[in-house]
């Protein structure tokens, strides 16, 4: 029973941890009492010499379970230290990786103001709690917040980020789990129609707009982003294909010029050969052909011009979108892609530079927007 008794007087020696002996000499009887280890209190235990040895060895070996827990307790109890760090902490980290990332061209400006924005609305909601401490209860109902407000596509971005925080405390140490991946997966009703190769016909009919032409025929052959397609520059088509480097993934895509789209009935050569045609000069394939604004002849265009230009062409078509918002010039990207599956003579996840296949066969779902064709034989 170390530890648990104070030195023994001579008197007590042969009595057991804790239990004590008193002499009453106005009634000429011994006493017995015991000690709690605990609290130092006495507590009498008769004048039964036998009785009083019996309850002591009992009470000690009671007691001694009872500290043995609470000392093992104390042990086992997790410490919070630097090695747990608070959510915001760990957002601030996830940022200044994803910064660097940006600096050497390998994350787009509008997915690092993305990060930025949705790291700073998990740091207000959680961030001064210890990572560690967070579970998956605590991302759902901020999640669930989103979605009862009608913000599905905000849950779901937030959500995304959210499993790439808690990536970066894993590649850390700083956690055993990623929690925010164990939540429910967030799929937002699509809002927007999709683009088919008649709408895109009608349109590229229609226009007057040479550069959107240009920009329309380069989307559809390609299949590149809407920012790859204003950036593309004359001196990245050389030794037989543009040498194309995403804006958004940093993935370099060669695009050979003898890439063609049967069912448009053009090849990339062709296409290009059709962006020269303007007999301006220009370093950049889609150029302005008419000074507007500060924008002078041979001048990029800017992606938000060039999404207001297509969406003002798809208005003047009088569509009815069936509840849904008119195609953007983005849907050009997906349109590409299931022309290409259709044809059959080109890899479309390689076309679109995707890493991963499940991306690609985003762009494969036509929204209702085309007829399912039956095969036979």
């Amino acid at each position: 029973m170390a530890n648990m008794t104070r030195p023994r007087r001579k008197g007590n020696t042969d009595l057991p941890d804790n239990l004590y002996r008193y002499h009453d000499p106005r009634t000429d009887r011994t006493y017995y009492r015991y000690r709690d280890p605990r609290t130092g209190k006495f507590h009498g235990l008769g004048t039964n010499h036998a009785q009083a040895v019996a309850d002591a060895l009992a009470l000690n070996a009671a007691i001694l379970v009872t500290l043995q827990s609470a000392r093992i307790a104390a042990i086992a109890k997790p410490v919070q230290t630097a090695s747990s760090p608070t959510l915001g902490r760990v957002i601030l980290h996830h940022l200044e990786r994803a910064e660097k990332l940006h600096e050497r061209g390998r994350l787009a400006d509008n997915t690092l103001k993305a990060k930025r924005s949705h790291g700073e609305a998990w740091r207000q909601r959680l961030g001064s709690r210890p990572i560690a401490d967070i579970g998956v209860r605590d991302i759902a109902e901020a999640l669930a917040g989103y979605i009862d407000q009608g913000k599905e596509r905000a849950a779901q971005a937030l959500r995304s980020e959210a499993i790439e925080i808690w990536k970066t405390a894993l590649s850390e140490g700083w956690v055993d789990d990623n929690p925010a991946a164990k939540t429910r997966a967030i799929t937002p009703e699509i809002k927007r129609a999709r683009l088919t190769f008649e709408v895109f016909q009608a349109i590229y009919q229609q226009t007057e707009n040479t550069w959107l032409k240009n920009a329309m025929a380069l989307a559809l052959l390609t299949g590149q982003r809407r920012e790859d397609i204003v950036l593309a520059r004359f001196s990245e088509i050389h030794d037989g294909g543009w040498w194309c480097v995403q804006k958004k993934t940093g993935s370099r895509v060669f695009l050979p010029l003898e890439l063609r789209l049967d069912v448009f009935g053009q090849s990339l050569e062709e296409v290009v050969r059709q962006c020269r045609s303007t007999s301006i000069l220009s370093r950049h394939i889609i150029h302005q052909t008419h000074p507007r604004g500060n924008s002078p002849v041979g001048s990029p265009i800017w992606k938000d011009t060039l999404t207001k230009a297509f969406h003002a062409e798809m208005l003047t078509l009088g569509n009815d979108w069936e509840g849904k918002q008119p195609p953007t010039f983005h849907e050009l990207r997906s349109l590409a892609e299931r022309l290409y599956a259709a044809q059959g003579n080109v890899n479309t996840q390689t076309l679109l530079g995707h890493r991963d296949p499940r991306s690609t066969a985003l762009y494969k779902d036509t929204r209702g927007a085309e007829w399912v064709m039956v095969k036979v034989g």
